[in-house]
């Protein structure tokens, strides 16, 4: 019976000075402990948000913001990006094919890309552009 009561007594002892513990740090700071924890622990959320904070904006380029619109995929023609020659490709399905370039390079214009870009590979369904 000795052995249990000093068992209790030990747990008491450690309990009593974990409680100790928590109400200096509460009212030593005048912050509350769980305060304390949240700020030195960073939330999984800012981690896995997929849309970019206001402060990072800035720095996401026309053609940033254009690769996470890819594949782009209509009837007369598709857009989409090769992540290895960093590349856009283009490959017009309608004749005329003058007049679907003209839809495509004002769409590039309209999210902010030059459509006379190096980095955009233009092709049609004949191979005649």
């Amino acid at each position: 019976m000795v052995p249990q009561k000093k068992k209790i007594l030990l747990l008491f002892l450690v309990l009593s000075v974990i409680l100790g513990v928590i109400l200096y740090l509460k009212y030593s700071t005048g912050k509350n402990v769980e305060n304390s924890f949240q700020e030195l622990t960073p939330t999984p959320t800012l981690f896995l948000t997929t849309t970019p904070t206001p402060s990072l904006s800035p720095i996401l380029t026309p053609k940033l913001k254009l690769i996470k619109l890819m594949p782009v995929i209509t009837k007369d023609y598709t857009i989409e990006y090769l992540p290895i020659p960093k590349k856009f490709v283009v490959m017009i399905l309608k004749e005329p094919f003058s007049e679907t370039v003209k839809i495509v390079e004002d769409w590039f214009l309209f999210q902010g890309v030059d459509p006379k870009d190096p980095d955009i590979y233009w092709w049609n369904s004949n191979n005649r552009q």
